[in-house]
């Protein structure tokens, strides 16, 4: 089973007087299944896949199920707590998730470590690892594969260069910096670009 995440933005005036907060919508390109991004932001599948298999050495989060602000905007809210008075708005953004709830600001965004990276591991073909170079995440990489005559070898962080004829998958290790960090710029980028200078942040749950 795969994990997605749902998400809106808020902002308010805050200037003399905080003023109310207003919902707003995050594109999809944002909310797309990301687990480099949802580990950053909220230490969900942090350093493991689906049924607990391990992708990466677990990195830093920025938040951990930290639950929604006490000052939740109305309609933010209601979103969470599928209490809209119409259709529209769900067509447009979604529904929420069920678990990880939290919230993070623009400037806990903006002050995180995005750079964080570490070794990971998967499983390659044998044809796949004799083409892989060793030096970055080799291509078809998967948590794991068994199966009928499915023999997996587990290198570790040794680099053979033979294996015998009936190993059909190989298990390596290699470094890598987790999260593309243009993606994170550019999420940054559109919260400025909507927040115009007011007070921003986003908030968040996940289903899987």
């Amino acid at each position: 089973m795969g994990t997605d995440i749902h998400m809106v933005g808020e902002r308010r005036w805050n200037y003399n007087t905080p003023g109310k907060w207003k919902m707003f919508p995050i594109p999809q390109q944002f909310r797309h299944r990301y687990y480099a991004f949802f580990a950053h932001l909220a230490d969900v599948r942090n350093g493991f896949g689906f049924a607990g298999i391990k992708t990466h050495e677990a990195l830093e989060p920025l938040t951990s199920h930290r639950g929604l602000p006490d000052d939740i905007g109305d309609q933010a809210k209601a979103w969470f707590d599928y209490d809209w008075g119409g259709s529209e708005l769900y067509e447009m953004i979604g529904y929420p998730g069920e678990h990880s709830t939290g919230y993070a600001t623009l400037e806990e965004l903006m002050a995180h470590n995005w750079e964080q990276g570490g070794p990971c591991e998967g499983v390659i073909s044998k044809g796949q690892y004799f083409r892989w170079d060793g030096k970055g995440p080799p291509k078809g990489a998967c948590g794991a594969i068994s199966g009928h005559n499915i023999e997996v070898l587990d290198l570790g962080h040794t680099r053979p260069g033979f294996i015998v004829e009936a190993v059909t998958h190989v298990k390596v290790s290699w470094f890598q910096r987790y999260l593309d960090s243009d993606f994170a710029l550019k999420f940054i980028e559109f919260l400025e670009n909507e927040a115009d200078g007011d007070e921003c942040r986003i908030l968040f749950n996940f289903d899987s």
